[in-house]
């Protein structure tokens, strides 16, 4: 349980397929936005400390070209005045869509686009697992290995003394030792290969999961059958 959530936190390829979900999510709601109802809020707010004249027909007639002028001698446009005022407005609008045909093949598009991104998530975490159980029990193997391989060795030198000591009283040829010394020689070659091998196991225990590489493992408890015989086996 520890390796598979240290290799769910660790795994790029696993938060790229999380991060493809996320936005297939988002797009979701986005083309949803165009057959749901739509809610506008405006606030606007207007402060004026100090009245304030605008003479409008003095800048209008000083700004003028000399062909206009005459037209606009007798025109008198009395100066505004802006009072000194405090106000605001706040306008809340909702608008329920009946039907939007263009929205219906982007929602259709958006919905194949998650589902394949969901699935794509899910095959990548199935295929992690798979990764995990192999390098898992590749280490279980590895270490074991290396347990019968000490024990083969501690035999092989046992079973030298027993052989020197039989040449000695001349119950063994004096070719045994050789052959005994070969058994022995052969066992440590093997102890080395195992020891390699748990080396490599490991290693790459630790580089899928991010765990030490010498992290604990134990073999899971067999689990009990549900079936008593072989047709009960096919059709479970």
């Amino acid at each position: 349980e520890e390796a598979w959530v240290s290799l769910q936190q660790n795994s790029h390829e696993l938060a790229l397929v999380q991060e493809q979900v996320v936005q297939a999510k988002a797009y979701r709601f986005q083309a949803l936005a165009a057959v749901q109802p739509q809610l506008t809020l405006t606030y606007n707010y207007i402060f004026n400390d100090h009245a304030t004249t605008v003479d409008l027909g003095s800048s209008l007639t000083d700004n003028l070209p000399d062909s206009l002028a005459p037209f606009f001698e007798d025109v008198e446009i009395p100066p505004s005045v802006v009072e000194e005022k405090k106000y605001g407005t706040l306008e809340f609008q909702a608008v329920q869509p009946l039907f939007n045909g263009m929205a219906i093949p982007g929602l259709e598009i958006v919905a194949r686009n998650l589902h394949a991104a969901e699935a794509n998530e899910k095959a990548v975490r199935l295929q992690l697992k798979a990764g995990l159980t192999r390098v898992y029990y590749g280490v279980v193997v590895a270490r074991e290995a290396v347990k019968l391989s000490e024990e083969a060795v501690e035999n092989a030198k046992k079973h030298e003394e027993q052989v020197v000591v039989q040449t000695q009283v001349g119950v063994a040829a004096p070719n045994a030792i050789l052959q005994a010394r070969l058994a022995v020689s052969r066992a440590e070659r093997e102890l080395a290969s195992a020891r390699a091998g748990q080396v490599q196991a490991e290693q790459a225990f630790a580089a899928l999961t991010g765990l030490p590489a010498d992290s604990p493992v134990e073999m899971p408890e067999p689990q009990e059958l549900s079936f008593g015989s072989y047709e009960e086996a096919i059709e479970y």
